[in-house]
């Protein structure tokens, strides 16, 4: 999901901060992010939530809808990948059933190890998980289900107002230019949150967000990406994007036998478009 290496990228310029010590925030949840990242330890990622809640914060949970059509694709891929996992398992589970008493302690110890690797692959969230999720984090905690995916409707709501934070572990969210994103990570059983501003660090930087946008299209975006796999790290592709500062010419000079192709390029202008509007916005509301 979003853009491969930005975070790792970006991550001296996150703050580690701690929810039950800042003041009450209006948050909003992209909720598939973080159920899939933390399927292992969900009763965990629920009370954690819920202890946001109870220190004042207001909470509204955002669920998917539809896909954008330009994500169908991958999707559908990613779709593919679950559906073959499962079926793996199943013959292991199968033949483990059938043949396990022929089988010495080591081949047994592989089989179930892979197993249970192919049930992690396989992983879907289900509409009764959702019920069950839903009906742990409590009436006091809103869920809105999205027309699109999440992180769409999240940046609208960032920009009316309607909540001061993202969290979310998808970097799409960084290329659309959400002013200020909570990633939650999982490290040594403990919760670890780092808050990320857009705008920090496009200073750290020096560069515009124009600029951190290009960078995600060249690093492989799954909204807008280069046709084919010519897809640079993003650090290279940020550090050649920022000495050229002309898209095109990034492209014609690393990778020649790369193609933009004409949607993909005109949803990263539109995206660039509609990110500025949204941007102007928010400093004409901190003028007095």
């Amino acid at each position: 999901m979003g853009i491969r290496g930005a975070f790792t990228t970006l991550r001296k310029g996150f703050d580690k901060i701690d929810p039950l010590k800042l003041c009450p925030q209006k948050i909003g949840i992209d909720m598939f992010s973080l159920v899939y990242t933390h399927r292992a330890n969900l009763e965990d990622l629920i009370n954690l939530i819920k202890s946001w809640s109870s220190h004042g914060h207001i909470i509204q949970c955002i669920w998917d809808g539809t896909a954008p059509k330009e994500k169908k694709e991958i999707i559908e891929q990613r779709r593919d990948v679950r559906d073959s996992a499962i079926d793996n398992k199943n013959d292991l589970e199968e033949y483990l059933k059938n043949f396990g008493s022929e089988l010495n302690e080591s081949d047994i110890k592989h089989l179930n190890t892979a197993i249970s690797s192919l049930s992690w692959q396989g992983w879907h969230l289900s509409g009764s998980l959702k019920k069950e999720i839903k009906a742990s984090l409590g009436e006091h905690i809103e869920h809105v289900y999205a027309p699109g995916e999440a992180d769409d409707l999240l940046i609208t709501m960032t920009m009316n107002g309607e909540i001061d934070i993202i969290v979310s572990l998808d970097s799409d969210i960084l290329g659309l230019g959400a002013p200020k994103i909570w990633r939650l990570l999982r490290i040594r059983n403990e919760w670890l949150i780092e808050e990320i501003s857009v705008e920090k660090i496009c200073t750290m930087w020096n560069i515009s967000l124009s600029t951190l946008q290009d960078a995600c299209f060249l690093a492989g975006w799954d909204r807008c990406h280069l046709d084919g796999t010519n897809f640079m790290a993003f650090d290279s592709a940020l550090s050649r994007i920022k000495h050229y500062e002309n898209l095109g010419m990034v492209v014609q000079k690393f990778i020649p036998d790369g193609k933009i192709d004409p949607e993909s390029y005109e949803r990263l202008r539109v995206i660039k478009k509609e990110s500025k509007l949204q941007w102007v916005k928010i400093m004409k509301a901190r003028l007095p």
